[in-house]
């Protein structure tokens, strides 16, 4: 696990963009409103936990596909990550 991807933000994140990859926490992982999951069709994204989730009730996972800029506009570079690619494991 890349450190950047250990306890981030403190569990706390709402807002945050995760590109593939594990993510681990030490400690509950909470959002209230939206999170982004962000790379391409075949990316994996595993989220671990020791403790809990929480989700709010009206909170959102967004898949975005992946991009570039190309002349100073940001363009997709092909489909948005699966969801059956996302898993998240939860010991709390």
């Amino acid at each position: 696990v890349v450190a950047a991807n250990l306890n981030r933000k403190g569990g706390l994140i709402d807002g945050e963009t995760f590109e593939s990859g594990v993510y681990r926490w030490s400690s509950e992982v909470k959002f209230e409103i939206e999170i982004f999951i962000s790379g391409d069709e075949d990316d994996v994204f595993i989220f671990q936990t020791s403790s809990n989730v929480n989700v709010g009730n009206s909170a959102k996972v967004t898949l975005v596909p992946k991009t570039t800029t190309v002349a100073g506009i940001k363009v997709f570079t092909g489909n948005p990550p699966k969801a059956s690619n996302i898993f998240w494991q939860v010991a709390g």
